[in-house]
Order: C-alpha cells, then sequence, then structure tokens
C-alpha cells in the first residue's frame, strides 16, 4: 500500500511517497530505506504513527545537579540532503550557512538552520587604580543592529526589515564590549582559545598579557544555540603597571573608529548594563561572572 503528496523542492514540483508494507508481517518500527531519485523520495516512516501520548509532567526541584540526559541516537532525526548557502569568499573564514532538511523519528518533514562559526574567546581586562577596579573596554560600532531611536518607531512586536533600513542609513548601533574575537590560524598554526583571547586584547584594547594571568570565568559557553554552533570561551585579567597601552590598539578594518576607555566596575559598569548600553551578550555575562572568583569580586 503507498500513499503519496507533493512538495515544492528546489524549484520543482516533487512526488514523495511512502510505502506501508504490511504490518502483520513485520515488527511495528520496520525502517524503510531511504532512496532520492530526480522526482521521487522513499521516505523513512514507521508503519504506524506514534499514538497520542498523555501529558506526564510533573513538578521537579532539584537541590543537587541531576544527571545529564543521555541522547539516543536511534530517535535523532535523520538527514535528507543539506543546503548550503552562498556567502562571499572574503566571509567563509567567519561564517558558514546551512540548512538540514530531516524526517523527524515520526515521520514528518522538518528544517534545522545552521550557523557555524569558529571557536571564540573574549578577557575582561581590569585595571587597578587607587584600589578601585576599571574594566577596560572598546566602543565599536555593530551593523547588523538597530539602535534605540530607530527601535522606538516601530510596533511593539515589529519584525525590522533590515535590508530596507540598511538601504536607508538607519542601520548600526554602537556597543561598548570588552576584547574579543574568533580563534585564528596564525603562521599555519591554529590558536587555543587563551591565545586569541591575548591577541584581541593587544589588537582591540592595547593590552599586553601573558597566558599565566588569564582566568577562565566559566565553562565554554554556546550563545542562540536554536540556530547557531560557536563555542564561546571568557576570560579574566588583573592587569600590572605599564601592561594597558591605548597607543598600541590595532583594530581590523570592520573595527575602524574603535574608542578604547576604562569603566568603574563598581559603580559605573552596572549602571550603564541597566540603561542598556553594554548589551553585548558575552560582555554581560563576563561582567556578570566576576563575582565567582574572589580576586575580582573585591572591586564590584
Amino acid at each position: 500500500m503507498s500513499t503519496y503528496h507533493y512538495r515544492f523542492v528546489d524549484g520543482k514540483t516533487v512526488k514523495i511517497r511512502y510505502n506501508v508494507l504490511d504490518y502483520r508481517s513485520h515488527t511495528r518500527n520496520i525502517l524503510y530505506k531511504l532512496i532520492l531519485t530526480k522526482y521521487t523520495i522513499f521516505a523513512i516512516i514507521k508503519i504506524r504513527p506514534h499514538p497520542k501520548q498523555k501529558n506526564t509532567t510533573m513538578k521537579k526541584y532539584y537541590d543537587e545537579p541531576p544527571e545529564p540526559h543521555k541522547i539516543n541516537r536511534d530517535k535523532l532525526p535523520w538527514l535528507v540532503r543539506v543546503h548550503t548557502l552562498d556567502v562571499p569568499e572574503g566571509a567563509k573564514k567567519y561564517l558558514r550557512t546551512t540548512v538540514h532538511e530531516v524526517i523527524r523519528p515520526d515521520g514528518t518533514l522538518g528544517f534545522h538552520f545552521v550557523n557555524q562559526y569558529p571557536q571564540g574567546a573574549s578577557v575582561t581586562p581590569i585595571d587597578v587604580v587607587n584600589g578601585h577596579g576599571y574594566v577596560i573596554m572598546g566602543e565599536q560600532f555593530r551593523y547588523p543592529h538597530i539602535s534605540p531611536d530607530i527601535k522606538a518607531g516601530l510596533s511593539i512586536g515589529e519584525v525590522p526589515d533590515l535590508a530596507d533600513l540598511a538601504r536607508k542609513r538607519k542601520l548600526g548601533r554602537w556597543s561598548i564590549e570588552v576584547p574579543s574575537g574568533g580563534v585564528e590560524i596564525i603562521d599555519g598554526k591554529l590558536e587555543t582559545p587563551v591565545q586569541a583571547a591575548i591577541r584581541e586584547a593587544r589588537e582591540e584594547a592595547g593590552v599586553s598579557l601573558k597566558e599565566g594571568q588569564l582566568d577562565r570565568l566559566l565553562p565554554p559557553i554556546f550563545g542562540s544555540v536554536s540556530t547557531n554552533y560557536q563555542e564561546f570561551n571568557l576570560f579574566a585579567a588583573l592587569l600590572k603597571d605599564g601592561q594597558w597601552d591605548p597607543s598600541k590598539i590595532a583594530p581590523d578594518p570592520e573595527e575602524q573608529g574603535l574608542k578604547v576607555a576604562a569603566y568603574r566596575l563598581d559603580t559605573v559598569v552596572p549602571e550603564m548594563i541597566n540603561q542598556g548600553r553594554i548589551w553585548e551578550m558575552s560582555t554581560v555575562t563576563a561582567l556578570n561572572s566576576l563575582w565567582r572568583r574572589k580576586k575580582y569580586r573585591r572591586y564590584l
């Protein structure tokens, strides 16, 4: 027995046939061989749809960390094909965007959008002056974001047309951030996250650090985990005399107009976060994680 339905794929109407074998002579969970042809997709499905599941969710309170969930590989989606989106040649070292077309365990078709970035690292450099801690940060112009005055003109919940705003030269917002960037290949060798953080501190803030000075604030974190894949590493360091020299700043071309300054940790930084002037996610996370280490907590 066969059932059919039609989908629009790659500019063509594709006929999808589901072959349903006689379940009396096979087990309920027989999987069908996946065959892709020019006009027909023989999909992997189960013989019968899953029965409607009862909601058995109960309140759970943990006083200790629970055991991590184990992944049942047999219940992961089956990959049908990968669509790679074109990006300019110069951007390929920063981003790879793909769309994964999958068949879920219940037989339905779905899509996963994946933006893959190089591993990232940041460092929060703290200069101590007269017993007060000052974090050194750079103010940068961030192109794909909307300034508060432009956002105020949008309706609540309205999704902005970024391309239209760019054409009207209304796209862009200033952001105050700790030095950060992606891991790069230097002299034929891939940097470690610590090496990348030290290089970014020198280029973006004029701060000269040594590997032994950096403290990891958190295990690697990931942002926007539903679509983005980028492991990010957060570090902090207390500076010694002479380690900050703004004249040594050497920003990348896309960082033109970079302005570097030191902001007092216990007064100015919290106020600027509350005002929305420090809003970049890894920077806010790093600043709020300083309390985890006693050597930094005294300056908060």
